[in-house]
C-alpha cells in the first residue's frame, strides 16, 4: 500500500515545488546560499530516488543558513546551520559576494 501512495505524493510534491519555484520564490526575500537552490535540490531527490527522500530534503532545509563565517588567511569559509563547514563552490554567487564584500569591509 505504501509503495501505492509513494508516486502519487512525488508527483504532488514535484508540483507544487514547480509552483513555489516559478511564483513565489522569488518574492521571498530569503537567498538561499547553495548554489545548487534547496527547491532544485528536492526536485532532483524526488525525481530520481524511490526511498527516503525526506530526510535529506529536511536536512538541507535545516542546514540553508549562515551560521559562522570563519576568516583565515585571507581566505573565509561559511559554517552551515547544521555546523558543517561548506565548500566555496556550494555556494551561490548572491551569497559569496556578500561573505566577500564583509570580509573586505572587515580588512578595511
Amino acid at each position: 500500500m505504501v509503495q501505492l501512495l509513494r508516486l502519487p505524493i512525488n508527483k504532488i510534491l514535484i508540483v507544487a515545488i514547480k509552483i513555489y519555484r516559478k511564483y513565489f520564490s522569488h518574492r521571498i526575500n530569503k537567498k538561499c546560499i547553495y548554489k545548487k537552490t534547496c527547491s532544485k535540490y528536492a526536485l532532483d531527490l524526488l525525481t530520481t530516488r524511490k526511498k527516503n527522500i525526506f530526510s535529506p530534503i529536511y536536512k538541507r532545509y535545516k542546514s540553508c543558513r549562515v551560521k559562522k563565517i570563519i576568516l583565515e588567511k585571507n581566505n573565509w569559509y561559511i559554517i552551515n546551520g547544521l555546523s558543517e563547514k561548506m565548500v566555496q563552490n556550494e555556494i551561490n554567487p548572491y551569497t559569496k559576494k556578500n561573505i566577500e564584500e564583509m570580509v573586505n569591509n572587515y580588512y578595511l
